[in-house]
């Protein structure tokens, strides 16, 4: 079974002020299925302790879209995204 989303950026025009720390949209992963539940998964990393922080986190895929790919295995952020009632 398919555990693949795929990128969806957040459209600055009806949303300007969300962006990431260098300006790049927000992204959201989305694995569409017959089941009308949802799973959220927050990836950590959303505070800066400083100025200096936020500035070095800004280069990197905590801070910015920019090189993100346009698919995600989902089973590489652990069990609870697999398709098998067993594994999750």
């Amino acid at each position: 079974r398919r555990t693949v989303a795929r990128r969806h950026l957040v459209p600055q025009e009806e949303y300007p002020r969300a962006a990431c720390l260098d300006g790049t949209p927000p992204a959201i992963y989305v694995r569409r299925s017959a089941s009308r539940k949802w799973l959220l998964f927050l990836e950590g990393w959303g505070f800066c302790f400083s100025l200096e922080d936020c500035l070095n986190r800004a280069a990197t895929s905590h801070g910015s879209t920019d090189g993100e790919p346009h698919h995600l295995d989902l089973r590489s952020h652990g069990p609870y995204f697999s398709t098998d009632s067993i594994e999750n």
